[in-house]
């Protein structure tokens, strides 16, 4: 299996903000149940009715780890294996990352007309999606910061196929 190393998103969240956004970006693989709580307790009811429903849609379910009754990080690997979810309490820290094939990757290029990406060997690049202003042909484009050579693509699975093996963040 090729290695989730894309990042394709991070932040700062409280846990009850990482859990609601677990749900909200694997849904409804995760769960179809609102992760709303307001104790400690709720929560782990949350996380075992998380588990039950992962088993019961043959889908995976949080790895979540407790100290002292406290929950400290929290881990999901999509049924694919090609996007995780890792959230830790000590500095609230997110990051969702990907294969150049996740739907994660997938979903970033279709939400914006242009992607910034960072990669291994060329650096700052970006994505143009077909038919949009900085790009009317009914193409991909992936061109390098400054702009001195231009690759164009017929889809965004050849572009990623070609080029995804290099990517380290997508913003």
């Amino acid at each position: 299996m090729e290695k989730r190393n894309i990042i394709v998103g991070e932040g700062r969240k409280s846990l009850h903000g990482a859990v609601a956004l677990l749900q909200e970006t694997f849904d409804p693989a995760v769960s179809p149940m609102p992760l709303a709580y307001t104790t400690k307790e709720d929560l782990a009811q949350v996380i075992h009715n998380l588990a039950e429903t992962a088993v019961y849609i043959d889908g995976n379910f949080p790895d979540v780890d407790t100290e002292n009754g406290e929950i400290t990080r929290i881990e999901y690997v999509s049924r694919s294996g090609r996007s995780e979810f890792v959230w830790t309490a000590a500095d609230g820290q997110y990051t969702f990352r990907g294969t150049r094939f996740s739907n994660l990757v997938f979903w970033k290029l279709e939400g914006q007309d242009c992607t910034e990406v960072l990669t291994g060997e060329s650096g700052h690049c970006y994505i143009h999606q077909p038919n949009t202003a900085d790009n009317p042909k009914n193409r991909w484009v992936f061109v390098p910061e400054g702009g001195d050579w231009r690759r164009e693509y017929a889809g965004r699975t050849d572009l990623l196929r070609a080029e995804g093996h290099d990517f380290i963040r997508l913003d």
